[in-house]
């Protein structure tokens, strides 16, 4: 957010050179307004910019799940409606419309499954 605004109205200022890590005390640190290369950020479970622990916002963590809920539906389905739910997830749809994919899928499946299989009625 931050970044953004600085980028936005003009006040963004490269990094010449890389500049010292506070993780590991090189000159790692490649990026502008880091204090920490990336490398050592990973390893500490910390933000590279703030220093700050990392942690995965609320909303994100809900969209993880929800995803690896749908991901797991999506197993069952037909193949052609299987395509298309994944087909959404990889273009990065809104969960909503995966989501009506596979229920519509899942509606398909039930129906499909309900349907007597018609006897044959030639006898020989």
């Amino acid at each position: 957010e931050v970044l953004q605004w600085r980028k936005n109205y003009g006040k963004y200022k490269m990094l010449a050179k890389a500049t010292k890590c506070h993780g590991c005390q090189q000159k790692t640190v490649v990026r502008a307004y880091h204090g920490m290369c990336i490398p050592c950020a990973r390893l500490k479970k910390q933000c590279a910019k703030c220093e700050g622990p990392f942690a995965i916002p609320e909303e994100e963590l809900a969209r993880m799940a929800k995803e690896a809920e749908l991901r797991k539906q999506i197993q069952d389905l037909p193949e052609r409606f299987k395509r298309t739910a994944e087909r959404k997830l990889e273009r990065g749809d809104d969960l909503a419309q995966v989501e009506k994919a596979v229920l519509a899928g899942q509606g398909k499946k039930a129906a499909k499954a309900q349907t007597p299989v018609a006897a044959n009625s030639k006898t020989a």
